[in-house]
């Protein structure tokens, strides 16, 4: 009984096994045609690309950037100064010239400017990669075409597009510049003639016209003062030699000069001689006769008219009367010392007076001088100020100008000066598609596909083995 129920459990087990590997075929065809279909798709679609895709060529170029700045000095004698100076475009830590360049060639303005060099659409004509390399001046462009010389020209396109960009940027700019030196320059050409007409009408109202009239008034005034002292001193000198002139002769300066328009005049020269005829032979009347005789009484008027018109006479001449020793002092003799000495003291006194009237004139003059100067103290001052206000408007009216000259080959400041340093290539092979590459990325798909697929049947091959077995 025992054998009669083995022999089927051993059929139904066999018929089990035959119904796995039948199973286990049929899974290998189904990865088999899922592997096949998998790579035809994936080789299909690599081919499929190959034919269809458009070719495309890449031109490259680079531009480079200068590292040195520029600059200009202007100096104007008398006048001012004017620089101009065109710093490197690398001075600043904020900001890299590259990147900006690289914005500008990427703009929408700099691609429609190029496309319409080639009649193209700007979607056409696409937009270029650009690389910045670190640590250099140096931009890499790369530019796509249908062909190799759409891919060039596409690329001078672009190049002369930029230039255009920037040289449209750099005239605006100096426009802009201009007009604000416009308004600098006219701003200080009218301060120049404010300072100009204000000048010129101090001048006018004050009648001081230059600073080296109040120098020369001064230098008028120190003259005077020296003469002055120079005069004092003559006239003191002069003052000694008079009075020890008079001391020798006894006489005033006074008389002395009386005493000589005394001499000089006939007809008290006739009367002293009458007076003194008179008083001679009156002497020798006296000495014979008594003072009662007709004779001495005669000579006794004779002599008194002589003396009363003597007295007459020196009042006439000199302004005063001078008596009996008065005369005597002043009769001088033609010729001798006394002569010469009342000569030298008369010359002295006269030298005397023309150095202190000299002395008096020079001191009324420096004082007028003085006043004067007092008083055009506050206009040279004023005067001065308006000369210096007037050499600051020329000065900075001249700068400006010569500013205004100069910037205008300061045209590289903010955008600076871009240079090809490598020309647009002429490319001998597309760039893509690339065969090569995407056979190569097909098999390699079809490896991972088929070895992925094998790993997997395989996988299930063992587990459902090893579930056999455990049953």
């Amino acid at each position: 009984m025992t054998d009669s129920t083995n022999i089927p459990e051993i059929s139904d087990l066999s018929r089990e096994v035959r119904e796995r590997e039948s199973k286990r075929g049929g899974r290998f065809v189904r990865y088999m045609l899922l592997a096949l279909g998998t790579n035809v798709m994936l080789w299909g679609m690599a081919l499929t690309y190959l034919k269809i895709a458009p070719v495309t060529y890449t031109s490259e170029w680079s531009l480079i950037l200068p590292g040195a700045g520029a600059g200009s000095t202007i100096n104007l004698d008398n006048v001012g100064q004017a620089s101009s100076n065109v710093s490197s475009p690398y001075s600043g830590s904020t900001v890299d010239p590259k990147v900006n360049y690289k914005t500008i060639a990427e703009s929408k303005a700099v691609l429609k400017i190029a496309a319409e060099q080639l009649d193209l659409p700007i979607e056409e004509f696409g937009k270029p990669r650009i690389k910045l390399i670190d640590q250099t001046a140096v931009l890499n462009f790369s530019v796509t075409g249908f062909n190799p010389e759409q891919a060039r020209d596409k690329s001078q396109a672009l190049y002369n597009a930029f230039e255009e960009q920037l040289d449209k940027l750099r005239a605006n700019e100096e426009k802009q510049r201009a007009q604000s030196l416009k308004a600098t320059l006219g701003s200080a050409k009218e301060k120049l003639r404010e300072a100009q007409q204000a000048l010129a009408t101090y001048e006018a109202k004050s009648g001081l016209t230059s600073t080296d009239q109040f120098k020369e008034l001064a230098l008028n005034i120190e003259q005077l003062r020296k003469q002055q002292v120079e005069v004092v001193a003559e006239h003191q000198k002069a003052n000694k030699q008079l009075l020890q002139l008079s001391g020798n002769l006894g006489v005033s300066p006074q008389q002395a000069a009386d005493a000589f328009v005394l001499q000089a005049d006939s007809i008290f020269q006739q009367n002293l001689k009458d007076y003194a005829e008179s008083s001679t032979t009156l002497e020798i009347y006296l000495s014979k006769w008594g003072p009662n005789h007709p004779k001495v009484v005669k000579e006794v008027a004779r002599q008194t008219a002589a003396h009363n018109a003597l007295l007459r006479r020196s009042q006439l001449l000199v302004g005063r009367e001078l008596d009996g020793k008065g005369l005597q002092l002043l009769n001088l003799p033609s010729a001798g010392n006394r002569a010469n000495l009342f000569q030298d003291l008369v010359s002295v006194q006269a030298q005397q007076r023309g150095l202190g009237g000299q002395a008096e004139s020079l001191d009324k003059q420096i004082v007028q001088l003085e006043t004067r100067l007092n008083r055009q103290v506050g206009k040279a001052a004023t005067l001065q100020n308006l000369q210096l206000n007037l050499q600051v408007a020329q000065a900075v009216f001249s700068s400006t100008l010569a500013k205004t000259d100069v910037s205008k080959t300061d045209v590289f400041a903010s955008y600076p000066l871009v240079q090809v340093l490598v020309e647009p290539s002429l490319p001998d092979e597309p760039t893509s598609p690339k065969g090569k590459f995407v056979l190569a990325g097909a098999f390699l798909g079809s490896v991972l596909i088929t070895t992925g697929l094998v790993l997997l049947w395989t996988r299930e091959t063992i587990y459902r083995r090893v579930t056999l077995k455990n049953v």
